[in-house]
């Protein structure tokens, strides 16, 4: 049996969508739970709607507002079902998406299965994701094994309101071996502008929750280094490379110094920069790829003031910011 978890936060417009996506599932053997995570809507008519129509809800409701991870934690600790996926309710399912994920996953007896995905872009071509290792930040398009994901005590940080999906997925992708990719899509991650993460510019929301992301990465290897102590190289170096793209986006957008400071401080004290410290010398070949004058993005050109090389030295060996 298959968990389909839906957050719900001020979703009335576009849940139905979502809902009739679920009512066209060639597999049928799955449970909707929609977590409403305290926006104070009824959404009786639409549940009573789709129930009628032969999806099996349940439904969780929070008094106050706490954002999508806790909502997702909800449905991840009510849930009896042996594999478990995430739908945003602004987003829609293929219909052989419960199909195909679960049923290879099953058969693979995978803990994450990763699906190809649609990203939707309004007034320019979609984009296909293929399923790979650099979609893994993303709910869209995966399924987990339930005893996996409780097995290895992952779960959502409750503090984090933003970006909650890059620490879980960081997590749960990297604490694993038995983990597959599918080609076939499944998901389409539809363009609202009325979303959380959009209803600002990308400058704005980079803003207000670059510590966010930050954080919750650092996060994320402190757990991975609790689940198993001989973490991949590969992995910090690829993960202090995120954390220095972000810092050095930070800066050019004027970030709070302060803040920037104090997750500086955070990560010398860590063990696993310590142990990039050791041995980073062994990922050169990663690093000289990184230079001054990188395009970070299509709408803000970032020049990097320098080299992850002399940001990373001088971050671990507790130097001067300035």
């Amino acid at each position: 049996m298959v968990e389909v978890g839906i957050p719900v936060y001020r979703a009335k417009a576009t849940l139905p969508d979502t809902l009739d996506s679920l009512v066209a599932q060639t597999y049928k053997r799955f449970i909707v739970t929609l977590s409403i995570d305290g926006d104070g809507e009824d959404y009786s008519d639409i549940i009573n709607m789709y129930r009628a129509r032969g999806l099996k809800i349940r439904v969780i409701t929070a008094a106050v507002n706490h954002g999508p991870g806790p909502a997702r934690q909800l449905i991840l600790d009510a849930t009896i079902c042996d594999y478990i996926m995430f739908v945003d309710a602004d987003d829609i399912l293929m219909p052989r998406a419960v199909e195909v994920l679960y049923t290879q996953a099953k058969a693979a007896n995978y803990d994450i299965l990763q699906g190809s995905f649609i990203r939707e872009y309004k007034n320019k071509e979609d984009v296909m994701m293929a399923s790979n290792s650099n979609v893994i930040t993303w709910f869209h398009g995966k399924i987990y094994k339930v005893d996996y994901l409780r097995k290895k005590k992952i779960s959502f940080l409750p503090n984090l309101r933003v970006d909650e999906d890059a620490y879980f997925n960081a997590v749960a992708w990297n604490s694993t071996e038995n983990k597959g990719l599918t080609g076939e899509v499944v998901y389409l991650w539809r363009d609202n502008k009325n979303s959380v993460t959009r209803m600002s510019s990308n400058k704005d929301y980079f803003i207000r929750t670059h510590n966010d992301y930050i954080y919750g990465q650092v996060q994320a290897l402190k757990k991975l280094f609790e689940i198993n102590d001989s973490v991949n190289q590969l992995l910090i170096t690829l993960t202090l490379i995120n954390i220095y793209y972000f810092y050095m986006k930070a800066r050019f957008y004027k970030c709070d110094e302060v803040e920037m400071n104090e997750i500086i401080s955070t990560l010398r004290n860590e063990k696993w920069m310590q142990l990039w410290l050791n041995n980073g010398e062994n990922w050169m070949d990663i690093i000289a790829n990184i230079k001054p004058g990188q395009v970070y993005d299509d709408e803000y050109v970032v020049f990097y003031e320098e080299t992850f090389n002399l940001w990373a030295a001088r971050l671990l060996r507790g130097g001067n910011e300035e």
